[in-house]
């Protein structure tokens, strides 16, 4: 086991990187600026610094690395520059150092991956590839990322998970409409990516066979005689109820958003439906099949954007924690 010090200002990156490092059995400390570097390099003497080249401010990384070269008690540590010199193979994103620390962590939980840093690449690879999921961040150095999802899904429904740093929600709704399946805003914990992936790849992909039975828990769900069971208990539900229930469970772990689920669930011929209504049928599905809304263990709010389906088919589902604006 290494002690290790990561000075890094990017909270994306840095986190990653700790997960990668920690995972393989080192101990690490991380700084976010040049001064908090410099310092706890000082203090713990670690066996290696590894050093971002653009922190910000005066005291950048090669600042960093000579304050470290003339403190002769210090002055031996290896330090290793953290720059954009090396290509990611997983996600489409042009923050390199971010792509690093992704594909070692993806790797270590036995995914296969391949990645490109621009639009271009981006499809091409998604092209020759054919990957089972994507993971596309918004913000690119030759266009803007919804504009990739939009072209990707004029001929793939291949998963994608998107990565954004905007906390404008319409800029988050834009991506859904163009055919995001989920999203991510940074900075987000190694574990959290991880468990949106599995979901993504747990979901069947067009033109597999589903099974219309469904089992969580104590909730039994047969889509085919459209009946539902709780702890063995008949529960009856109203059309509305159905579809919803029916959209939620047959795009399990996809977030999905309010404007979809009136266009989807409510057509022309059920009725002109608003939010407000949609939070009232959803209340009562969740009262029928024992969902406590302020702990879900069937179906979680995201606050000011729609509803996910979190239950995992032959589990027992775990209560959660609801977010604001159910």
């Amino acid at each position: 086991m290494a002690l290790i010090v990561v000075v890094e200002d990017d909270p994306d990156v840095s986190r990653l990187l700790s997960a990668v490092l920690v995972d393989a059995g080192h101990e690490v400390h991380v700084a976010v600026d040049g001064e908090q570097g410099v310092a706890l390099v000082q203090q713990v003497r670690p066996d290696l610094a590894l050093v971002d080249v653009g922190l910000p401010g005066t005291l950048d990384g090669f600042e960093v690395t000579r304050r470290i070269r003339a403190d002769a008690a210090v002055a031996d540590v290896p330090v290793w520059a953290l720059t954009a010199h090396s290509r990611a193979e997983d996600v489409v994103d042009d923050d390199l150092q971010l792509q690093a620390a992704l594909r070692q962590m993806l790797s270590r939980a036995g995914l296969d991956v391949a990645g490109a840093a621009d639009k271009g690449e981006a499809l091409s690879t998604a092209a020759a590839s054919a990957p089972d999921v994507v993971v596309l961040d918004l913000s690119l150095p030759d266009g803007d990322g919804i504009e990739v999802l939009a072209e990707l899904r004029t001929w793939s429904d291949v998963p994608v998970l998107v990565l954004t740093g905007a906390t404008d929600p319409r800029r988050m709704l834009a991506a859904f409409e163009a055919g995001a399946d989920d999203y991510l805003r940074k900075p987000f914990g190694p574990d959290e990516l991880l468990a949106r992936l599995r979901a993504l790849l747990r979901r069947p992909r067009r033109g597999e066979e589903e099974s219309a039975q469904r089992t969580y828990g104590a909730l039994e769900i047969d889509l085919a005689a459209r009946t539902v069971s709780v702890a063995g208990e008949r529960v009856h539900l109203t059309p509305t109820e159905w579809r919803i229930l029916g959209a939620l469970v047959a795009n399990p772990g996809k977030l999905l958003t309010h404007r979809w689920m009136l266009a989807e669930v409510w057509d022309g011929s059920h009725g002109d439906e608003t939010r407000a209504a949609l939070r009232a049928h959803l209340r009562t599905l969740r009262a029928k099949i024992g969902d406590d809304a302020s702990a879900p263990r069937y179906i979680a709010t995201e606050s000011g954007a729609g509803y996910r389906w979190t239950a995992v088919e032959g589990e027992q589902p775990e209560s959660g924690v609801e977010s604001a604006g159910r």
